[in-house]
């Protein structure tokens, strides 16, 4: 299994938390699981794993709930300098949360008292 070699650390990590099992007494131990066995048990770690935060970077930890939650403050920025204009300020536009693997956008930096006049 080409994942035991890459992935080994992590993969001993996580059977270690979430199984409480030694992967190396798995493997090659008196009570080795077979194949089959091992494969349903890495397939089917939790999204949080080390094993597959090592697989897949930084979009490991961004789930459904995170892209939701994102996208929410970046409608309520939008909305507060909507409503900031509306009532005759300025305010340059708002900055989206940066997503993985999206570099980050540089903010333009405003003064105290220059934000105190937006308002």
């Amino acid at each position: 299994m080409h994942l035991l070699r890459t992935e080994w650390e992590p993969l001993e990590a996580d059977f270690t938390r979430y199984y409480r099992e030694d992967l190396r007494a798995l493997c090659w131990g008196e009570s080795r699981w077979g194949v089959r066995r091992l494969l349903a048990h890495i397939q089917h770690l939790p999204r949080d794993s080390a094993t597959r935060r090592s697989l897949r970077g930084p979009e490991a930890d961004w789930d459904q709930t995170a892209e939701l939650l994102a996208g929410a403050i970046d409608v309520i920025r939008a909305q507060t300098v909507s409503l900031v204009r509306t009532w005759g300020g300025e305010m340059d536009d708002p900055i989206p949360l940066t997503r993985p693997g999206q570099e980050p956008a540089q903010p333009t930096t405003v003064s105290l008292s220059e934000w105190a006049t937006t308002l």
